[in-house]
């Protein structure tokens, strides 16, 4: 569900900032592009999409017990310099 809701997201912020739904003109706006969560209020976390469109983020590792999920662990963005505009 949450993979759906960021995609949804990803692809409405790309749109507003191209002020158009052209498929080529939103897969030039992601390729090598960071989304910060500060600029898009729907992205709940900021995101970069690197040369091959590979997505680069932070991670949370989630335990569940008892129906309750805690988070763990949550690992860094594998590139954090691609964040650097995201600073709030």
């Amino acid at each position: 569900m949450f993979k759906s809701y960021m995609g949804m997201q990803i692809v409405k912020a790309a749109v507003d900032e191209n002020k158009s739904f052209d498929q080529q003109k939103l897969k030039e706006r992601l390729h090598n592009n960071t989304l910060c969560a500060k600029d898009h209020p729907g992205i709940i976390l900021d995101v970069h999409y690197d040369e091959n469109n590979d997505i680069d983020k932070q991670t949370y590792i989630v335990k569940v017990v008892n129906e309750k999920h805690t988070v763990t662990d949550v690992l860094p963005p594998l590139h954090p310099e691609w964040f650097t505009n995201c600073k709030k």
